[in-house]
């Protein structure tokens, strides 16, 4: 692949979707490092110790430089991964979709609530197949949790003139 996935027509948008607690996609451009990258923890100590230039917050600058040694461990640990590979799952339909417009400023709750929607009926498919619990009144508990998510999905995504459906045509 070479360059960075959000330059290439096949996978626009990049590999990853950043989404704020908010629910928003950030309208600025922005960029995701994974502690299998082998090149992340030395950007971590370099951001921080530019952090430090800036006079940005001590407990700051020392969790970023945690951060970085938790990427190196973890890389020691699982092995590094390469990120110029080309993808190597499929991708799903509606983040992709929302993927392309990131960083635009178009925000695409829909296809993330569709998205999370097509997760969560795997879960449930999940849950409802095999005892997860040795209890069943926990089982039933888990159940009805999922429902109740699938339907706070509904309500918030609907102002954006939503139609829930899985994303694989299911």
């Amino acid at each position: 692949m070479g360059g960075l996935w959000r330059n290439d027509d096949k996978t626009k948008g990049g590999k990853y979707l950043v989404v704020r607690r908010d629910g928003a996609i950030p309208s600025w451009p922005w960029f995701v490092l994974g502690a299998r990258d082998p090149a992340a923890p030395a950007a971590l100590r370099a951001y921080a110790l530019r952090c430090k230039d800036f006079s940005m917050d001590p407990a700051y600058v020392s969790d970023v430089l945690v951060l970085a040694e938790r990427f190196y461990q973890y890389a020691v640990e699982h092995g590094h991964g390469d990120p110029t590979a080309p993808p190597e799952v499929k991708d799903n339909q509606a983040i992709a979709s929302a993927l392309a417009t990131a960083g635009t400023g178009e925000t695409r709750y829909r296809l993330i609530a569709e998205a999370l929607w097509h997760l969560l009926e795997q879960v449930e498919r999940t849950a409802t197949g095999a005892s997860l619990f040795d209890n069943p009144y926990e089982h039933l508990k888990r159940v009805q949790t999922l429902a109740r998510q699938r339907t706070e999905l509904l309500m918030r995504s609907a102002g954006e003139n939503a139609t829930l459906i899985p994303v694989d045509g299911k």
